[in-house]
């Protein structure tokens, strides 16, 4: 069973004066001619968690071929028990709609690694074709895919 990547979009917040940092990091890291969107995110005023101006990092690659093979190549640079984990997590970062997450350490990531992180991240949102479309199988084809 093989694995098609529909898209993959990635994201990050940043601060004003790490937002430049974060995009340059985006354009190294990600594939040639992928489009790098920053936007300014205003603070929330009533009740919110960002009371300072904020940055949206965005780009978004939708060739399946080249999200394939990205993909490989960031859960390769990943140690084996990161690799590990990301399997074994797979259910939990599969969701109803076949959306796969990952979440990389942004300061890692500004340097040229890949690190699993928790807080202050680049989220990956891959969107994985499954047929028929169900989690079970997203999750399925996704572990033959990275254990292979």
């Amino acid at each position: 069973m093989t694995v098609e990547i529909l898209n993959l979009r990635v994201r990050a917040f940043a601060l004003e004066g790490e937002a430049e940092k974060v995009a340059e990091a985006f354009e190294r890291f990600l594939p040639a001619k992928t489009e790098v969107l920053v936007e300014d995110l205003e603070p929330e005023t009533e009740g919110g968690v960002f009371t300072q101006p904020l940055k949206s990092v965005t780009a978004k690659i939708t060739q399946p071929k080249v999200c394939k093979d990205f993909l490989m190549k960031a859960f390769s640079s990943l140690t084996d028990s990161e690799k590990s984990k990301v399997v074994r997590e797979l259910p939990h970062r599969v969701d109803d709609k076949c959306n796969f997450f990952l979440r990389f350490s942004k300061a890692d990531f500004i340097d040229g690694r890949l690190k699993i992180g928790e807080l202050n991240v680049v989220h990956f949102k891959v969107k994985v074709a499954a047929y028929p479309a169900k989690k079970e199988i997203a999750v399925k084809v996704l572990k033959e895919f990275l254990e292979s």
